[in-house]
Parts: structure tokens; sequence; C-alpha cells
């Protein structure tokens, strides 16, 4: 089983976040669709999202790039 969430890292690249939640919500939409019948509209979230992620920018580090610099 693939995992398939977004990670916070991933808000440093808005193009790629919307491409992962986009992939994330065309799953969650087949989910409720199936369930409830429904599509649901993700499209405000993830904007909101990004602009709460500029918000924290400084506070997000990428651990790999943290470990490297530290063992260097």
């Amino acid at each position: 089983m693939a995992r398939r969430g977004l990670r916070m890292c991933d808000l440093l690249e808005p193009e790629l976040f919307k491409k992962k939640a986009a992939h994330v919500v065309a799953e969650k939409n087949r989910l409720a669709k199936g369930a409830y019948g429904a599509d649901i509209d993700f499209s405000h979230e993830v904007v909101e999202t990004l602009k709460l992620g500029e918000q924290i920018r400084g506070y997000i580090s990428i651990p790999r790039k943290l470990l490297n610099h530290a063992l260097d």
C-alpha cells in the first residue's frame, strides 16, 4: 500500500502541493461519491492551506537537508 498523503515540506513547492493535493482529492471524491453519492469540492481548502503554508514557511524543514548538513 502506497502513502498518498501530503507532507509539510510539500507546502514549500506550491505547484507540487497542488498536483499531490489533486491526486488525493480525486481519490477522496471517488470514496465520497460511492458512499454518499456526491462530489466534494476541496479547491478552497487547497488554496487556504497554501496560504497557511506561506505563514509557517520558516518553521518547515526538510530532514534530509538537516541531516546532510549535520553530517558534513
